[in-house]
């Protein structure tokens, strides 16, 4: 397990059987140019099924054969997390809001 892994305030439900890392970035001015800075991971533990079926993108994401050579399924452990790649942080946690508070 890494050392210290931010678990998202409201998404990290504790009968959750999927955990996701979402990356946060900060951006900062820099003349009339913004850098994007990757500074680290934000993980969720929500519900497999539910995101499957509210939501077409994770139903074929989720669908994907995943290397298992390990012992673990991707999602099944902090240490194996499924990475949501081109999602901000805060569209990201809008989507599980309108899945779960809807």
């Amino acid at each position: 397990m890494p050392a210290q892994f931010d678990k998202h305030e409201d998404f990290w439900l504790e009968d959750g059987n999927l955990i996701l890392k979402v990356w946060v970035q900060y951006s900062r001015r820099r003349l009339s140019s913004i850098d994007f800075l990757q500074v680290d991971g934000v993980y969720f533990n929500v519900h497999r099924g539910l995101l499957q079926r509210q939501c077409g993108v994770f139903q074929d994401m989720l669908a994907l054969p995943t290397d298992t050579s390990n012992g673990q399924a991707e999602g099944s452990s902090i240490e194996r997390p499924v990475h949501v790649p081109g999602i901000s942080f805060n569209d990201f946690e809008a989507i599980l809001e309108h899945i779960y508070y809807r």
